[in-house]
């Protein structure tokens, strides 16, 4: 490796921030939420499952309290993991995290949390749990 490659590295502390965010996508949190709420995918800039997750992450990387997530999540550099999807930290606001889990209302949670532990329990090829 030549010493100018060494210099163009760019360096981020994410964190645990990949690994959650991973995980959730291993349990497909986003997807299944998608499923089972109704929203219209022309009309929305960013999915509600996709904002249910950053929801989980925010919470498990013990964010407290819940609200100005927006400027939480700008200060934890998550710009290189939004890379290409188009969303940006500033779609991340409260409002959009009020819309989404006022979408869950609809939802049958102990099917919805079932369904997420099923992907789980699939992703690391435990099926002989699963019916």
């Amino acid at each position: 490796m030549d010493t100018n490659d060494v210099k163009s590295i760019i360096a981020y502390n994410a964190s645990s921030i990949p690994v959650l965010f991973e995980m959730c996508r291993i349990a497909k949190i986003a997807e299944t939420v998608n499923d089972m709420v109704e929203w219209k995918s022309d009309n929305s800039k960013i999915s509600p499952g996709f904002l249910i997750e950053v929801l989980v992450v925010t919470i498990m990387h013990r964010r407290q309290p819940l609200w100005k997530i927006e400027e939480y999540w700008s200060k934890q550099k998550l710009e290189f993991m939004l890379e290409g999807s188009g969303i940006t930290v500033e779609q991340l606001n409260d409002d959009a995290f009020a819309r989404a889990l006022d979408k869950l209302q609809t939802v049958n949670m102990k099917e919805l949390v079932s369904r997420i532990c099923l992907n789980m329990l699939k992703a690391e090829s435990c099926q002989e749990f699963c019916v």
